[in-house]
C-alpha cells in the first residue's frame, strides 16, 4: 500500500532517523519515537517504511552493522567490545546479525 507524506510528517520522518543514527547503540523505545514523530505508532511504521524502504527496526540494524564493519575494518578491537559499542551485549548474537547483514562472520573481515 502507498502512503502519502505530508511535507510535516517528512520532517518527523528525517527528525527520528537523526534520532535513531545518534541512539542506535540503545534499544530506543516505539513510544520515545511516537512524541519524536506526534504520530501513531501504526501510523509512523507505514510512512517510515514508505519514505526509507525498511521497517525502524531494519534501519537501526543496518546503522549498527554499518558502524560495526567500520570498527572491524579500522581497528584493532576485540569483536566482544564492538558488538558492545553497537548494541548487543552478546557477541555471538552480534555475528550471527553481521552475518545476515554483510553475509560473513565478523571474525572473517
Amino acid at each position: 500500500k502507498k502512503y502519502k507524506i505530508e511535507i510535516d510528517d517528512d520532517k518527523a520522518l528525517e527528525d527520528v532517523a537523526r534520532f535513531l543514527d545518534d541512539h542506535f547503540a540503545t534499544n530506543v523505545n516505539q513510544g520515545t519515537l511516537e512524541k519524536i514523530s506526534k504520530m501513531s505508532g501504526t501510523k509512523l511504521k507505514n510512512l517510515f517504511k514508505e519514505k526509507y524502504c525498511q521497517s525502524i527496526t531494519e534501519y537501526t540494524q543496518r546503522k549498527r552493522m554499518n558502524v560495526a564493519e567500520t570498527l572491524l575494518l579500522n581497528t584493532e578491537l576485540p569483536i566482544k567490545e564492538i558488538a558492545e559499542s553497537v548494541g548487543y551485549s552478546s557477541a555471538s548474537k552480534f555475528s550471527i546479525y553481521y552475518k545476515r547483514y554483510k553475509g560473513k562472520l565478523p571474525s572473517e573481515v
